[in-house]
């Protein structure tokens, strides 16, 4: 069993009594035992008897095979609640969120070369790597690496899309947190169809990861294919080119929710959003970054059309927006579990 400091536990000879640490160090399986929680702690020497090493409930070990790692914290169906998991209907992300998906993360095509391969997650970390264990980097040499597909890790197979050369989206690596993103330019977009399981919706909730480089005059995303006005618009400025953040789930009137007179907002700033229609509330709102802070409200709410499905940046206009990761659930989640994703997405 090989263990890093910050990484996922791999269980390489589950027969072997002895197992070396990272840096060297042996220590016996039976140094690793369950507390109460069913999480694991160790009296590694160096390690306090009672330390808590934020390894999950065995039952989420993943045992086809005895090199499957142990998923790590970050893991969202891991440690969100029960009611949260089963309203995820699409998750969309460069690492992997959901313990249960074992496809791949992105099918990419190398502008030099234009061999199209599938990458997956390597050990539940940002590493992206093709079936022959070939790393993205590697693989594109000094080559472009265009997004074919971006695939749901919810299971309902609600995959992203673009089979036009010209308009896929490139995939980048942000050194700054160590994550992959894709980068959507004023040629580009990717789409998939409706998500949810009816054509129009009154309750939702999103979040979305985003970097806004230049900023459009139009929408980041959409939920509906489009961005015409009442009833079909549902979509999300993110921020517009007059720097505010418009929410328009539905309509631009009363179901709108903005930061318009309310914040200043700046570009080039990585953002974490969380969206939601409820209601029960009667209103439509966001926040940005934290959840404890000012929430952005609607005046009121109603049904919202999404038949036309989702769509990352019509194209219209110049934009350069990088997009990290995107969940999509079909009610509103709770403030813990909201919390939650914000901060591991």
């Amino acid at each position: 069993m090989t263990i890093s400091s910050n990484g996922p536990v791999m269980f390489s000879d589950l027969r072997s009594e002895f197992t070396p640490l990272q840096y060297g160090q042996l220590v016996k399986l039976s140094d690793f035992y369950s507390d109460a929680n069913s999480k694991y702690t160790s009296n590694i020497p160096g390690i306090p008897a009672n330390s808590n090493l934020n390894f999950i409930n065995i039952s989420a070990f993943k045992g086809k095979t005895n090199t499957n790692p142990i998923i790590p914290t970050n893991v969202f169906t891991n440690y969100v609640s029960t009611t949260c998991k089963n309203s995820m209907i699409a998750i969309y992300g460069f690492c992997i969120y959901s313990k249960d998906y074992n496809g791949p993360i992105v099918t990419v095509r190398n502008e030099g070369t234009s061999a199209v391969a599938d990458f997956y997650s390597s050990n539940y970390t940002p590493t992206l790597a093709n079936s022959n264990g070939q790393l993205l980097g590697s693989w594109l040499a000094s080559a472009n690496g265009r997004i074919v597909t971006w695939y749901d890790q919810s299971g309902r197979g609600q995959h992203l899309n673009q089979a036009t050369n010209a308009s896929q989206p490139i995939v980048k690596y942000d050194i700054t947190i160590n994550q992959y993103y894709m980068s959507l330019s004023n040629n580009t977009n990717i789409i998939g169809s409706n998500v949810f399981p009816t054509t129009t919706i009154s309750n939702m909730h999103m979040i979305t990861k985003t970097k806004d480089v230049v900023p459009s005059t139009s929408y980041l995303w959409s939920l509906n294919g489009n961005n015409t006005n009442s009833p079909g618009r549902f979509s999300g400025h993110w921020p517009y080119s007059n720097m505010a953040w418009y929410f328009d789930p539905g309509d631009a009137g009363n179901g709108r929710a903005s930061t318009v007179g309310k914040i200043p907002v700046v570009n080039s700033v990585l953002t974490v959003a969380s969206a939601f229609m409820s209601s029960a509330s009667n209103y439509n709102a966001f926040c940005i970054n934290s959840n404890t802070g000012t929430l952005f409200k609607s005046t009121s709410t109603s049904n919202a059309l999404v038949s036309g499905g989702i769509r990352f940046n019509p194209m219209s206009d110049v934009v350069n927006t990088n997009v990290y990761g995107m969940t999509i659930f079909n009610t509103r989640m709770s403030l813990a579990d909201e919390a939650y994703i914000m901060s591991n997405i």
